[in-house]
């Protein structure tokens, strides 16, 4: 329930928390409710934090290297797609974002190019049931995300997308998944083996370069 001592502290930029019971108060600040609980799909991050346009949802500037830990992307009705979530290459800007979730009722169906390009403090991306796309780059270079979780409805990972993740340790393809594009897994430093699904009638080249130790199988009808 909503926490009586806990209180999220907006100072400009730089989103925290507050614990009244054991933070001193030096200065005079603002604090906002903060509601403790450990379902995420169910509270969604404040929509003062994104910008939405034409269907895309995307976090606004000025939070992209200030918000740290975990964010729960809320559901707006007409919003099917997510933009971009990293400064990416931009000098200066790191993001400090740890997890990423999505509330159940979430309609997004893709991710779009470069959406979390160099999140270099992701760890974990629980992607909802209805995304279908996940587009170049999305996930490139996220050097310390351990956990991405792919539902079977995704039919398409396009080129680089889960390029240099070197904490992976496993990912499952989707059931229903078509396309895997050129270098999408390239330099994962998983270990282990993966399935490719039956559904799946196109891998490009180098799809799973630079994988050491990994086995690939094709999934089979039994008998």
């Amino acid at each position: 329930g909503w926490s009586t001592s806990k209180f999220k502290v907006d100072e400009g930029k730089n989103i925290e928390f507050f614990d009244l019971e054991n933070d001193p108060v030096e200065k005079a600040i603002n604090l906002y409710p903060y509601y403790e609980t450990e379902d995420v799909h169910k509270i969604a991050s404040s929509i003062d934090y994104f910008d939405i346009k034409n269907g895309v949802i995307s976090l606004k500037n000025e939070y992209k290297d200030t918000l740290q830990g975990k964010i729960t992307v809320p559901t707006i009705d007409g919003v099917t797609q997510i933009g971009s979530f990293s400064y990416g290459n931009v000098s200066g800007k790191t993001s400090k974002i740890t997890h990423i979730y999505f509330l159940e009722n979430s309609k997004i169906t893709t991710v779009n190019m470069s959406a979390f390009t160099d999140c270099n403090e992701l760890e974990v991306v629980d992607l909802p049931k209805t995304v279908r796309t996940i587009k170049g780059y999305a996930f490139i270079r996220c050097s310390k995300l351990k956990t991405v979780t792919l539902n079977d409805n995704i039919t398409t990972i396009d080129d680089n997308a889960f390029s240099n993740l070197t904490w992976i340790r496993k990912i499952t393809l989707p059931s229903m998944l078509v396309s895997i594009g050129s270098n999408a897994f390239y330099r994962c430093l998983w270990s282990g083996s993966i399935v490719i699904p039956m559904s799946v009638t196109t891998i490009e080249e180098k799809a799973f370069s630079q994988n050491i130790g990994i086995t690939i199988y094709c999934e089979t009808l039994s008998n």
